[in-house]
C-alpha cells in the first residue's frame, strides 16, 4: 500500500516537471500564432482577407487563450465589415463565433440568436459543411437547455448533411451527441447503438 503511494507520487511529481517545462514553450507557440495574426491583420490589403483575419483572431483569443470579451470585440468588428462588403461567408463566421463567445459565458439564448443568424447565411449561399456545422452547434445548445426534442431535430438534420458530403469525423461526432440524448432520456439500446456507430468510424 505503502509502495503503492510512493509510486503515485513520484509518478504526479514527474508529471507536474513535464508540464512545467512545457508550459513555457505552449504559451510561447500561442503568444506567436497571436501575434502573426494580428501583424497580418495590418498587412492584408483587401477587405474579405481583413473579416477573415478578424475571425480568426477573434477564434484564437476565444478557443486558445478563452479572452472572451476580446474575442467578441474582433467577431463583432468582423462582422461589421462584412456586412459593409457583403461578404456573407464572412458574416457567417462572425455570427458563428458569436455564438461560441455566448456559448461558453452560459448565455444560452444569445447563442442560439446567433447560430441560427449564421446558418441563415450559410443556407442563402449553400455552404452545406457550414449548414451541418450550424445544425450541430444548434443541437449543443438546445441539448444545453435540456430540450432533447429540438436537439435531436438539429443533430439528425447535421447528420444527413454529413453523411452526403461523406464527413466521417463529424458523423462519427453527431453519432456520440445523438447518443447523449438517448443516453440522458434512459434509451440505452438506442444510445448504445449510436455510440457503437461513433466508435466504429473513429
Amino acid at each position: 500500500m505503502g509502495k503503492t503511494i510512493r509510486l503515485n507520487s513520484c509518478k504526479f511529481i514527474l508529471l507536474s516537471l513535464i508540464i512545467a517545462s512545457c508550459s513555457p514553450f505552449c504559451i510561447a507557440q500561442k503568444d506567436l500564432k497571436l501575434d502573426s495574426l494580428l501583424n497580418a491583420l495590418h498587412i492584408v490589403k483587401d477587405d474579405t482577407s481583413k473579416v477573415n483575419t478578424l475571425n480568426a483572431i477573434s477564434y484564437h483569443l476565444l478557443s486558445i487563450t478563452a479572452k472572451y470579451t476580446d474575442a467578441k470585440r474582433y467577431a463583432d468588428s468582423a462582422l461589421n465589415l462584412a456586412i459593409k462588403v457583403f461578404f456573407k461567408k464572412g458574416i457567417a463566421k462572425a455570427y458563428l463565433i458569436i455564438g461560441l463567445v455566448y456559448k461558453k459565458q452560459s448565455n444560452y439564448s444569445e447563442a442560439l440568436k446567433n447560430f441560427l443568424a449564421s446558418l441563415k447565411i450559410r443556407e442563402e449561399i449553400g455552404d452545406k459543411n457550414g449548414i451541418a456545422s450550424s445544425y450541430t452547434y444548434i443541437g449543443n445548445i438546445y441539448f444545453a437547455q435540456g430540450n432533447y426534442p429540438e436537439a435531436l431535430k438539429n443533430y439528425l438534420a447535421s447528420l444527413k448533411i454529413q453523411e452526403e458530403i461523406g464527413d466521417k469525423k463529424q458523423i462519427a461526432l453527431v453519432n456520440d451527441n445523438i447518443g447523449n440524448i438517448y443516453y440522458v432520456q434512459g434509451n440505452y439500446p438506442e444510445a448504445l447503438n449510436n455510440y457503437l456507430v461513433a466508435l466504429k468510424i473513429s
